[in-house]
C-alpha cells in the first residue's frame, strides 16, 4: 500500500486531498529543511505515520488548511517568506496534535 493509499483509507480523503497533504510535507522537507534522498524518504514515512495516528477530525482540519490556505491560488505568486509562513501554519496544526498526545502519555489524562 502506498502512502497515498494508506492516508486515503485511514481518513477518507480523496486522491487529490491525499496528494496535496503529502506534497505539503515533501515541499517543506525539501525546500525548508533541506532534506535529500534517504532523509527525505524518512521524513515522508514519519509524516505518513503521524497522519495515520492522528484522529480523522484533526486530519480534516489540516487538510482544509492545506487546500484553502497553503496552496497558492492560480493568480497568486508567493515569495519565500509567504511560503514559509504558510508551511509553518500547517506544521502548527500537526505539532499541536503531537504535543497533546505526548502530554497525555506523560501525565495520564491531562490534555491541553
Amino acid at each position: 500500500m502506498t502512502r497515498t493509499d494508506a492516508i486515503q483509507a485511514a481518513h477518507g480523503l480523496s486522491l487529490d486531498e491525499a496528494v496535496k497533504v503529502l506534497m505539503f510535507n515533501h515541499q517543506g522537507a525539501q525546500w525548508i529543511k533541506g532534506l535529500e534522498h534517504d532523509k527525505l524518504q524518512d521524513s515522508m514515512d514519519e509524516f505518513t505515520e503521524l497522519l495515520l495516528k492522528t484522529p480523522r477530525d484533526k486530519v480534516q482540519v489540516f487538510t482544509t488548511y492545506v487546500k484553502e490556505k497553503y496552496w497558492a491560488k492560480p493568480d497568486e505568486d508567493l515569495n519565500k517568506n509567504e511560503f514559509e509562513r504558510r508551511w509553518a501554519g500547517g506544521q502548527t496544526i500537526l505539532n499541536f496534535q503531537q504535543l497533546r498526545k505526548s502530554d497525555r502519555n506523560m501525565r495520564g489524562d491531562i490534555t491541553i
